[in-house]
């Protein structure tokens, strides 16, 4: 019979081997897969309410073709400023539709 600290050691050291497996596995991932699994956990929890305007106004710029690839730089960019960007800003708001595009044209590069 096992003492309970040789159980409480055993699995620890289970724990810690998950623990380093996942992260070779991680590691060992290629940076696209990491953006894709990004980007589908993106489409799975729904687009912000900035998503759809800010693509009316850049589709005005870059076309409608360069965001049907979603690896594009335009359909990145667009992800970003909809989603991810931390200043949130409102494309809704005429006053802010230069710096929106600003931005745009800067993510893109």
């Amino acid at each position: 019979i096992y003492s309970r600290r040789q159980i409480i050691q055993f699995i620890c050291k289970w724990i810690l081997l998950a623990f380093l497996l996942f992260s070779m596995i991680l590691y060992s991932m290629p940076q696209s897969t990491s953006q894709y699994a990004l980007s589908s956990w993106t489409l799975l929890r729904g687009r912000s309410n900035r998503f759809q305007p800010m693509k009316e106004m850049f589709v005005e710029i870059s076309g409608e073709d360069a965001f049907l690839d979603t690896n594009s730089p335009q359909y990145r960019a667009l992800v970003f400023l909809a989603e991810q960007d931390p200043l949130k800003l409102n494309p809704n708001d005429p006053i802010l539709s230069k710096q929106i595009i600003q931005r745009y044209v800067l993510s893109v590069l």
